[in-house]
């Protein structure tokens, strides 16, 4: 009785198979094909942009850095010169008293 069951459920389940094998299934995937290429093109374009305010930021962001980095140079030149001056009076000074305290 099983054996007879068993053979009938494979029987079954073959026609099946071939069933669903040979079945021509119509599904139409055009519209589909073209939305996803719209959403591809538009995410391409706003990767485009996307990349342009990109590079714009980066542009930005060296020029700002150039300057920062000028005026610091410039800063740092002209505190240099302003000790440089100051040490050279105070030694011009030092000189001058050293030189007046050896005559006496």
């Amino acid at each position: 009785m099983t054996n007879i069951l068993l053979i009938v459920l494979i029987v079954v389940v073959i026609t099946n198979i071939i069933l669903t094998l040979t079945r021509k299934v119509n599904i139409d995937v055009k519209p589909q094909l073209r939305d996803l290429e719209d959403q591809i093109t538009k995410f391409d374009t706003l990767l485009d942009k996307t990349n342009k305010d990109i590079k714009e930021d980066f542009r930005t962001n060296r020029e700002e850095i150039n300057d920062q980095a000028k005026k610091s140079r410039e800063e740092q030149a002209s505190t240099l010169n302003s000790f440089k001056e100051s040490q050279s009076k105070t030694i011009t000074s030092f000189q001058d008293e050293f030189k007046i305290n050896t005559k006496e």
